[in-house]
């Protein structure tokens, strides 16, 4: 299985180097939201607690979880999401699973601390993990934090899907 053969440039697509340095950094506003194009900190969603933030789908023996909301920044929509990816691992059993990112534009450092622990728990249950459809400007932020080396990013959906 190939890792991190996705680039910047070949990824589905609009960050500022400073907002993605800020992530890499570790700064940003008491909400973990960084400011700049693709990241905000005025992004507040009013969600009720406990909707649905992902469309799940089967596709082949392989659960497709995507991503319902343009913008990620609402620290109670990254905690519903969360708990929407943990259980598919947790309490469903999942082995085979696929992020589907074609709808983001923006995405908080707190949503990428959900994906590394998404990534935790499916190591330790021996499960599968791969992300796909990441617009360029996310997958730089990818790349500067290094987690294009911790996750198996796609550049499409089909490809996420081959060999999983």
């Amino acid at each position: 299985m190939r890792r991190g053969n996705a680039t910047a440039e070949n990824i589905c697509q609009p960050v500022t180097r400073a907002g993605m340095s800020a992530v890499a950094s570790g700064q940003g506003d008491e909400s973990g939201t960084i400011q700049g194009r693709g990241f905000t900190s005025q992004g507040k969603h009013d969600m009720s607690t406990g909707q649905r933030r992902l469309d799940i789908e089967e596709v082949g023996g392989v659960t497709v979880a995507k991503f319902v909301d343009k913008k990620i920044l609402d620290e109670t929509n990254i905690q519903n999401i969360g708990n929407q990816l943990f259980a598919l691992v947790d309490e469903d059993g999942r082995k085979k699973i696929v992020l589907d990112f074609s709808l983001v534009e923006y995405l908080s450092s707190a949503a990428l601390g959900k994906l590394i622990t998404m990534d935790k728990k499916v190591k330790a249950a021996k499960a599968k993990l791969r992300l796909c459809c990441i617009r360029p400007e996310i997958y730089e932020v990818f790349e500067i934090t290094r987690l294009n080396k911790i996750f198996d990013i796609k550049k499409t959906q089909e490809e996420a899907l081959e060999g999983l």
